[in-house]
């Protein structure tokens, strides 16, 4: 162990191999264990222990650089602890071609001052990798790329970051301007604040990441990002917020997540977020929210989904949301199938499964949207072999008389030929006379009579009855 009372300060062209020494800094030093001069390119730093004392300082990262570029920096195979600032700090206006690999930092910062495990602070990181690291129980975030441009940070192991002011995240790159971000296969669990936070940047590939037991969301991206991509990753248990969340993105893939057990909605897309898809996705047992709900977002596709057991919808659309396609989804044991609500107008609901729900009817804002080819306990179906089949759910009725009116079935009419199919449940209880089918504008009218007898009448063109069966 060598205690240092200044820094070691290494210059361009620097190889410095530690062999598993171990730097500790002198009290009240207050310095930085590794200094990297300013402006100085082609550094490696391997096999250091830094003990930053950080009970007796009062400032000092374990690693750090300054200057306005600084280039090719190698840091690798280090166990940095106890820093009073950050692990590993760049601070050079521009950090590129960086690579920071197979490193410890952990126990940086205090409840008074932030302190990262990996982080940069004010300038930019670009075309670099943080790969392979552990960070854990640090004062703010585990890796902290603020401003972030062509970087990977990718196999990474992150648990517990702590609170300093706003709650740490894992892994965070966020309220930038770069462009191609990737983020991969880390593991993310506990901590206080989110698991993975991106946004303000073209490009961002979120894939193949477990996050689990975070405070906040596992996976938020916002800050009018554009061009994202979150695929693959595994989510479980978040304590008050959401599985995935993505708020005011233009061009955005969500799609084979498998997503459990989280606090408020497993996927929430908001903000004005545009031209997104949210795909094969299995969303299960939101505690207090929706599996999958879209607020105030257009022109977005919701298909393939499997979204079982959740508290609320399984599927909601809500806000201003337009444009937007349900297709093709599952959706099962949750309190309802699927639920529009504020002024949501102009969506496409076809072709999903909604049966074996607390409630299978939908829930949705009348007029509002196409209903075709759905299955719930709640909707009739209809069409004739030139039409496809179309369906309809309780918002179909006529709100005063509770029947299907001819308006909801424009098109089927005695001109023309086919089998005409439906599917439907009368709402009043046995032993009444009720209307199922009216035939105002159309050749049909089904009832069912006191006895329980379903009555079904058919007239021509002139309003002639020619068909008349129970």
């Amino acid at each position: 162990t060598y205690l240092i009372g200044t820094a070691l300060d290494v210059v361009t062209g620097t190889i410095l191999i530690g062999y598993r020494a171990v730097l500790k800094i002198k009290n009240s030093t207050n310095i930085h264990a590794i200094r990297i001069a300013n402006d100085a390119d082609d550094i490696t730093i391997l096999g250091f222990d830094i003990d930053g004392n950080k009970a007796n300082q009062t400032g000092g990262h374990g690693i750090v650089n300054g200057g306005t570029t600084s280039s090719r920096i190698r840091i690798e195979d280090c166990n940095i602890h106890d820093c009073h600032g950050d692990g590993i700090s760049f601070n050079a206006t521009t950090t590129e071609y960086a690579l920071i690999q197979g490193n410890y930092s952990h126990d940086n910062g205090t409840v008074a001052v932030p302190g990262d495990g990996i982080g940069n602070r004010g300038g930019t990181l670009k075309n670099s990798s943080i790969v392979n690291n552990v960070c854990y129980e640090n004062y703010r975030h585990n890796i902290g790329a603020s401003t972030a441009d062509h970087v990977t940070i990718a196999d990474n192991i992150c648990y517990n970051s702590l609170a300093f002011g706003d709650p740490g995240d894992h892994i965070i790159s966020h309220g930038v301007n770069g462009t191609d971000i990737v983020v991969s296969g880390n593991v993310c669990r506990g901590g206080a604040g989110n698991g993975i936070h991106l946004g303000g940047t073209a490009r961002l590939l979120i894939t193949g990441n477990i996050v689990s037991g975070v405070t906040n969301t596992a996976i938020a991206v916002d800050e009018s990002a554009v061009d994202v991509t979150v695929s693959g990753n595994v989510i479980s248990t978040t304590t008050s917020l959401y599985g995935i969340w993505i708020s005011g993105i233009n061009r955005f893939t969500v799609s084979g997540n498998t997503i459990n057990a989280t606090n408020s909605h497993g996927i929430f897309c908001n903000s004005s977020s545009v031209n997104g898809s949210i795909t094969g996705n299995s969303v299960n047992r939101s505690v207090a929210g929706d599996g999958i709900r879209v607020n105030d977002t257009t022109q977005t596709v919701i298909s393939g989904n499997v979204v079982v057991g959740n508290n609320s919808a399984g599927i909601e659309l809500g806000g201003a949301s337009s444009g937007c396609s349900v297709i093709g989804n599952s959706c099962k044991d949750n309190a309802n199938p699927f639920t529009e609500s504020g002024t949501a107008t102009n969506n496409v609901i076809l072709g999903n499964d909604f049966v074996g729900n607390t409630s299978d009817a939908p829930t949705l804002v009348t007029g509002s949207t196409k209903w075709r080819n759905n299955v719930d306990d709640g909707t009739i179906s209809f069409g004739l072999e030139t039409y496809p089949l179309m369906s309809y759910g309780g918002y179909g009725f006529d709100g005063s008389t509770d029947y299907l009116d001819g308006n909801a079935l424009t098109g089927v009419t005695d001109t023309k030929k086919g089998t005409f199919v439906w599917i439907g449940r009368f709402a009043n209880a046995a032993g009444s006379i009720e209307r199922l089918i009216d035939n105002t504008g159309t050749a049909f009218v089904v009832t069912r009579e006191a006895d329980g007898n379903i009555l079904v009448q058919g007239e021509n063109s002139a309003g002639t009855l020619i068909l008349q069966f129970r």
